[in-house]
């Protein structure tokens, strides 16, 4: 036997596994050329992003300010816990060390499906858990403690609803163009001022890069760009006057606004019930949310821009205005009141059955008179839309939002007869019967029925009786003070209708049996206002007062909505009055 012909299939397969061999060999060095020359760059900042991290730093908020400087929302320094990464061990260790609070909060989870870096395990730790957690760091990888400044409002409930707050960012949010340069954990502003001019208020945040070691331990910062503090925003209201309203609706439910008829400026804008903003600034447990979400006194609706309310006999002024300028009465114009007065085969009655004899128009709006407003419904009536009542009503903006920039604002109502046909066509079971009758003229003559507005709604309507002419568009932001040389706009009403309307207005005031006289009993300067009382189905009655001061020349406007209190004699004019005395002081402040 050939002992050479018997390995020749032994040298054949050696062959093979020495080709596999260098085949396997260019591969890797091949392999190793891609990576070490061809990816270096790559590869080079993918290593340096394994020890350098990203460090967010919050901007701090600008400033909100009333109009004479006085901060209503501002920043204090507030420490965050934060955990970075997933780190089981470090969380048990942080939870026997301090308490985490919200019980419900899932780090892992949070963790996983935000795709973040670091989680926050507590907002706004004290002083001492700072300390204890600092002290123990290197026990602890992971885990740090984060400056971050905090919403605070030194002013707590007081124009809370026109402030607005703020709360962390929404995945909503986080889709809007209106926050691109908001991070997932930033707090923004989420209604009022907070909300509206939230771009400009938040600043731009900054970013520390800091080299971490393998246990995710901070050993140096490589560079940082800091933050940009937000713009500051004034107001138009005056803290001290929110105070005084605060002070005098307190026990009550309602609304209070106060504004300047001759720019819009609004200086009062009051609540009531309110709630605090500086609940929203931390993370808060979702059954306190709730508390407040269902609360049956509803106090985060912004009753003065989003209540709706009957206006009762503050409306008056608009019936008379559509009695005078279509001709069905003058000035001058008088009727019997008997205490009521019958339309169709319904009897209608003043408040208390009170019978004031022959009156006249200005007299009528003195005491509150229903049976004359009763009589010229009765005259103005048509079953057609664009009647002269709600002509004037539109004119003066009911019906539609005041262009506040602030909001949402309600648009209210202003019922027609194609309005009613269409809540008959929507709902005939609970509205059987589509006509308009003169009845309802009459309900809408004094402010009650179907007609709705909200408390800003009825001080734009008075601010323009005031001044005769459009006004501006209420502001809650400070602007310019109107220039008393400006001409005036084009007149609103007729003037010889929109005078003797006023003289009714001073006469409910100044006259001994003016609805107001006891309100504003020795009050310094002729005040023109309307007291109002609107009947709502299975509650009290709701008070209200509007007023012009001073009565002549008015630079206020002034309304005060009292829900289920009563007349609006003896409840909503006395917080007027106080509201009124308040802006005589502030008058002379410079």
């Amino acid at each position: 036997m050939n002992v050479y012909e018997d390995l020749r299939p032994l040298r054949s397969r050696l062959a093979w596994w020495r080709a596999l061999v260098v085949i396997l060999f260019a591969g890797l060095v091949l392999r190793f050329w891609q990576l070490q020359v061809v990816r270096s760059t790559t590869y080079d900042e993918l290593a340096r992003a394994n020890h350098v991290r990203p460090i967010p730093e919050s901007a701090p908020r600008g400033l909100i300010v009333d109009r004479y400087g006085s901060i209503i929302a501002e920043n204090r320094p507030s420490f965050n816990l934060t955990l970075e990464e997933e780190r089981p061990d470090t969380l048990v260790a942080l939870k026997a060390l301090v308490p985490l609070g919200d019980p419900d909060f899932d780090v892992t989870k949070y963790l996983r499906e935000a795709r973040l870096d670091a989680a926050i395990l507590k907002e706004d730790i004290p002083l001492e858990e700072v300390a204890r957690v600092e002290a123990r760091q290197l026990e602890l990888p992971g885990a740090h403690i984060q400056f971050v400044p905090r919403r605070y409002y030194p002013a707590g409930m007081r124009a809370a609803h026109l402030v607005g707050y703020v709360g962390r960012m929404t995945e909503e949010q986080l889709q809007e163009k209106d926050f691109a340069g908001a991070d997932r954990n930033d707090y923004v502003g989420q209604s009022g001022v907070e909300r509206i001019y939230n771009e400009l208020l938040m600043g731009r945040n900054g970013v520390q890069r800091v080299v971490v070691n393998s246990l995710g331990r901070r050993e140096r910062v490589l560079d940082q760009v800091p933050p940009v503090w937000g713009e500051s925003v004034q107001l138009s209201i005056d803290l001290e006057l929110q105070r005084v309203a605060e002070e005098a609706f307190e026990g009550f439910a309602g609304s209070v606004v106060a504004l300047d008829p001759r720019n819009g400026e609004v200086l009062v804008m009051g609540s009531f019930p309110a709630y605090d903003p500086n609940f929203f600034s931390g993370r808060f447990e979702r059954k306190r949310w709730l508390d407040l979400v269902n609360d049956s006194e509803h106090p985060l609706s912004n009753r003065a821009i989003q209540g709706r309310y009957a206006p009762g006999s503050t409306f008056k002024p608009v019936t008379a205005l559509a009695g005078l300028e279509s001709g069905a009465i003058t000035p001058a114009t008088t009727i019997e009141d008997r205490g009521s007065y019958r339309v169709g085969g319904r009897t209608f009655r003043n408040a208390q059955g009170r019978a004031y004899g022959r009156v006249d128009l200005v007299r009528a709006l003195a005491v509150s008179s229903d049976v004359y407003f009763y009589n010229l419904a009765e005259r103005l009536h048509t079953d057609r839309d664009g009647g002269p009542i709600q002509a004037v009503a539109r004119r003066v903006g009911f019906g539609r939002a005041t262009g506040l920039d602030v909001g949402p604002e309600g648009a209210g109502r202003v019922p027609e007869p194609s309005w009613r046909q269409q809540v008959h066509d929507r709902r005939p079971g609970a509205f059987p019967d589509p006509r308009w009758y003169p009845g309802d003229s009459v309900n809408l003559a004094i402010g009650q029925g179907d007609l709705l507005v909200t408390p800003l709604q009825i001080a734009a309507a008075y601010a323009a009786l005031g001044t005769g002419t459009a006004p501006p568009a209420p502001r809650l932001i400070a602007g310019p003070v109107a220039d008393p040389a400006a001409p005036p706009g084009p007149p609103l009403f007729d003037p010889g209708a929109r005078a003797a309307v006023l003289q009714g207005l001073a006469g409910a005031v100044a006259a001994k049996d003016g609805t107001a006289a006891a309100a504003f009993a020795g009050f310094p300067v002729p005040v023109a206002g309307k007291t109002g009382t609107a009947q709502v189905a299975g509650k009290s009655d709701t008070g209200l007062f509007a007023g012009l001061l001073p009565a002549a020349a008015p630079r206020y406007a002034v309304v005060a909505v009292v829900e289920e209190a009563g007349f609006g004699s003896v409840v909503a004019a006395p917080i007027v009055r106080k509201v009124m005395e308040a802006l005589l002081v502030a008058g002379t402040r410079p």
